[in-house]
């Protein structure tokens, strides 16, 4: 699966509009919790085929952060 297809989900777990989620879309509290971060390792898994702690997700501030983390942990870009 490909960054755009992630995108799309994501926005999904994070309840807003597709268009809005850019790199530099700030995660937070509001929007940033464990309900989303658990549906976001989920989602990692299934398009990108690894696992990444819970704990790195959460010290993620930004979609930007997110996507570099799984560029991390798969050793590809996305």
């Amino acid at each position: 699966m490909g960054k755009e297809t992630f995108m799309e989900d994501l926005a999904a777990v994070l309840e807003v509009d597709p268009d809005e989620l850019q790199e530099n879309f700030e995660l937070n509290r509001d929007n940033w919790n464990s309900l989303s971060i658990v549906s976001a390792i989920v989602l990692i898994d299934e398009q990108f085929g690894v696992a990444i702690e819970g704990d790195k997700l959460r010290e993620c501030q930004s979609v930007g952060m997110l996507l570099n983390l799984i560029q991390e942990a798969t050793g590809a870009p996305l």
